[in-house]
Order: C-alpha cells, then sequence, then structure tokens
C-alpha cells in the first residue's frame, strides 16, 4: 500500500505575494494541511542579490523540514530563480518553484505583442533570461522591470490608490498598450490582478504561473506519497518572519478574500492558525 504522508505543505514568500499561489493549493487539495512562510523584514527580494535570497530561502528550509514538510512550494519567482537548483540539490522531498507564464502567453497570442512584468532581479537571471531570449527570435517580448511595487503591495495593500498610481507610472513609458498578452512574472502581482486589467485596453489576457506550478506540486506528491482526500479540511498555519500580529491578521484576510474571490472553497470551513516561530527571525 502506498504510504500517506500526513505532513504539511510548506509554502514561502518574501511577503503577502504567495498567499494567491497559496489559495490556489488550499482550492486543488482541501484536505492537505499547509504552512506559509512570509519573510517580510526581507523584502523585497526582488531588490536583493541572488546569494541573499538563497541564504533565507534555507533559513525558511530549516523551519519546514523540522514541521515535516512533505512537499514546499516556492511561492515567489525570484527566490524560484535564485534558490531552487540549491535547495533540490540539499533535500529529498519535493521542491516546487514559480515560472512566468511566458511559454502559454505566447501559445495563445500567437505572434502577438507579449509584456512580461517582473522584479529586476527575476528578469536578470540566467534562466529567464535565456527563455525570453530564445521565444524573442519568433516573438515580440517586452520586459518591464517594475521596481517599487512589491513595496507599495505590501505598504498599502492590494486595493490602496497607491498601487493603481504605481501602476500607471510603470506603464506611462509603454504607451500605447498593444500587447496581446500581459505577463506577471512576481505572485504580488497576482493579487492585483484587477488593478492591472483596470490599466490595460480592454481585451488584453493576463497569465501568471500559479495554475501551472499547482499542477506541477500535485504531480511531484502524487510521485512521492499520496494526496489527503478522505480527511476534513485541513488546517493552515501562517507564520511571519517580522512576529508582527498585525501582519499575521493581515496574511488571514488577504487569505480569506483571495478565496471569497475565487469562489471554490469557502473560507468559513478552513482552520486558520497565526504562529510566531523565532527561527525566523534568524534569516
Amino acid at each position: 500500500m502506498e504510504e500517506v504522508n500526513q505532513g504539511p505543505i510548506g509554502v514561502f514568500d518574501s511577503g503577502y505575494g504567495g498567499i494567491s499561489v497559496l489559495a490556489n493549493l488550499i482550492e486543488a487539495m482541501p484536505k492537505e494541511s499547509f504552512i506559509y512562510i512570509s519573510d517580510s523584514i526581507n523584502a523585497p527580494y526582488g531588490e536583493l542579490e541572488s546569494q541573499e535570497v538563497l541564504n533565507h530561502a534555507l533559513s525558511h528550509m530549516r523551519v519546514l523540514e523540522k514541521e515535516s514538510a512533505k512537499a514546499v512550494v516556492i511561492a515567489c519567482n525570484t527566490a524560484t530563480s535564485a534558490a531552487a537548483a540549491a535547495l533540490r540539490a540539499k533535500y529529498s522531498f519535493p521542491i516546487i518553484g514559480m515560472e512566468p507564464a511566458v511559454k502559454p502567453a505566447i501559445k495563445k497570442s500567437g505572434s502577438g505583442k507579449i509584456l512580461v512584468a517582473a522584479t529586476g532581479l527575476t528578469l536578470k537571471e540566467r534562466k529567464f533570461a535565456a527563455l525570453v531570449k530564445k521565444m524573442d527570435l519568433q516573438h515580440n517580448i517586452v520586459t518591464l522591470p517594475c521596481h517599487g511595487l512589491v513595496e507599495i503591495i505590501e505598504e498599502y495593500g492590494p486595493e490602496s490608490k497607491e498601487v493603481t498610481k504605481k501602476l500607471d507610472e510603470l506603464l506611462a513609458p509603454l504607451q500605447p498598450l498593444n500587447f496581446d498578452g500581459v505577463v506577471l512574472g512576481c505572485t504580488h502581482y497576482v493579487l492585483i490582478k484587477n488593478q492591472w486589467k483596470a490599466a490595460l485596453p480592454e481585451g488584453t489576457k493576463i497569465y501568471d504561473g500559479n495554475e501551472g506550478t499547482v499542477k506541477q506540486t500535485m504531480r511531484m506528491i502524487m510521485e512521492n506519497t499520496t494526496i489527503i482526500k478522505d480527511h476534513s479540511m485541513g488546517k493552515v498555519s501562517l507564520m511571519d518572519s517580522s512576529q508582527n500580529d498585525e501582519r499575521l491578521e493581515k496574511s488571514k484576510q488577504l487569505l480569506q478574500n483571495q478565496l471569497r474571490i475565487n469562489g471554490i472553497v469557502s473560507s468559513d470551513q478552513l482552520e486558520i492558525e497565526l504562529r510566531k516561530n523565532n527561527e525566523l527571525c534568524k534569516s
């Protein structure tokens, strides 16, 4: 009989952004338990050097390993670029990363013009740069480093007027916005998908890597153990490196709101625990 690993699925990001991924994971595997780590004291990762991001990721992995995580999702495009390969070499359980949905966007848009919005570090990483260069031989890809956008989302919240103002500033040099598709290459940007839609011409397709990451997570868990299906709803534990009560409560509210927007799983059925862990302060 196939062994069922009852350990939680770990998820981490530099801040609130990964909550959009966490919500999709919960919807796909509602009986599983999850631990979400938000590293707000070191955010944003997109402004750090790759080695710094790797060091923070290793700190999160130590915490999740002690929690007997059966898989870990790096819910951050920047951390995936900087740390995924090293983490997979170090740990035996599945580690799943994010990848900007450039390929799906190109496949659906044909020969259209694609905008890829991401952090500066993600756009500079060799793997991503090679992907864009390869695709751009046949397609028109424009990259947009969104400096400062993550910080504004973190400080003011996804639905704030400050976010709308920053988006308008970032997109202004690209006017007129004649794109067939826009790829959101950062999980924070997925939290403000409605603002992107409002800022772009009607009919512009928006793509993100969440769906692909969820499918890959399920596939890798099934290869190593099995997905829990016959229990009651799983539990979600939220942690933040700041140990700040307000941030933890805000994370809970954002998760509940994301689940409400998606309308697949009722947040009322979900047990959400706010936890503090001093090990996170050592990163």
